[in-house]
């Protein structure tokens, strides 16, 4: 977390200068780190996925100005709009056109206010009062922020949730607004740090050390094995114990649960017992992780029991679609309140 211009930026790594434009990036990694990455970890690592502009203000109309990078998959970059717990889609849904300064004008619904006004709309969470505006897969970029007159803070403490959950793994982790960790953190009422790298999560021990070094967290999930699939076994149980080593070590007692790889297109014709089988071999590494660290409050949970439904992935028979991100994050909410308390 971080704030600038009385605007809380949360998932934000570094606020960094917009090349071509006046200003920010909202990148979940700061250079510094990314540059350490694999390659496509030092774009991915950019990217704004479940990074939040949060603040408080009691102005009847917001105009947020922003602009954004050119997005890998789409023409334009989406935003989702909250107040507290509640998704302002499609009342106010605005979208980034890339190159150019984008003026979002916000308003409370009438709505909202009313129900705010008798105190009903808190059951856990954030505070009815609490803009947040998230962005998707993409880099945002902030340049500013006019209340006309209004003033405007950062949320307080106990205007957000108590706890924070940390997710790190592939492009399944860092999927979008929908996707399965974001699920989870809605269900649990906790907050989300989406460090999802899109085909890139190779568990280096610059990854490892930066989130060891985190103490914003409270609770964590490691997605590990799909994006290295193509490294001996070796290498990677190498780098899954030192993540797991070191952020017990430096986080101790924090409870961290390993994911087992989700069933995908592999699974299909392979046995669990086919030693030649590299995804079973990687599978037993995070198995083996999880024994070796137990007293050290390290959990396992299988990726078969998150994705317990194989029409919940998409064509490529990879990636979860909509309705499988619900399922796994309605699964994995279950399971960590059941393993965490």
């Amino acid at each position: 977390m971080m704030i600038h211009d009385n605007i809380e930026f949360h998932n934000v790594g570094a606020l960094e200068p917009a090349v071509g434009l006046n200003g920010l990036c909202l990148a979940r990694l700061p250079r510094a780190l990314r540059w350490q990455l694999n390659q496509r970890a030092r774009k991915t690592g950019a990217e704004s996925i479940g990074c939040e502009m949060r603040f408080v203000t009691d102005a009847p109309e917001i105009r947020l100005s922003l602009a954004c990078a050119p997005p890998e998959f789409a023409a334009t970059l989406p935003l989702r709009i909250f107040l507290g717990n509640f998704d302002l889609s499609p009342f106010q849904s605005p979208v980034l056109v890339p190159g150019q300064v984008n003026t979002v004008v916000l308003t409370p619904p009438a709505e909202m206010r009313a129900a705010w006004a008798q105190g009903g709309l808190r059951p856990k969470g954030f505070a009815p009062n609490v803009w947040r505006v998230q962005c998707w897969r993409g880099t945002a970029m902030y340049c500013g922020m006019d209340c006309l007159g209004w003033p405007w803070r950062p949320p307080m403490a106990d205007e957000k949730p108590a706890k924070t959950y940390l997710a790190y793994g592939s492009s399944i982790t860092h999927s979008h607004l929908d996707g399965y960790p974001l699920v989870a953190a809605r269900r649990l009422g906790v907050q989300l740090l989406n460090l999802g790298l899109s085909g890139s999560c190779h568990a280096e021990h610059e990854m490892a050390d930066y989130m060891a070094n985190m103490g914003s967290w409270d609770f964590a999930t490691l997605e590990l094995g799909i994006n290295m699939l193509g490294m001996p076994v070796e290498t990677f149980r190498e780098r899954v114990f030192y993540m797991v080593d070191t952020m017990t070590t430096r986080q101790p007692g924090k409870p961290i649960v390993l994911l087992t790889m989700f069933p995908f297109a592999r699974d299909l014709n392979l046995t669990v017992a086919d030693p030649q089988n590299a995804a079973t071999h990687f599978r037993d590494v995070v198995r083996e992780a999880a024994a070796k660290w137990r007293d050290r409050n390290v959990f396992l949970i299988e990726g078969a029991d998150i994705l317990d439904d194989f029409t919940g992935l998409n064509w490529d028979l990879l990636h979860p679609s909509i309705y499988g991100h619900g399922l796994m994050g309605q699964n994995l909410a279950a399971k960590l309140a059941a393993l965490l308390g």
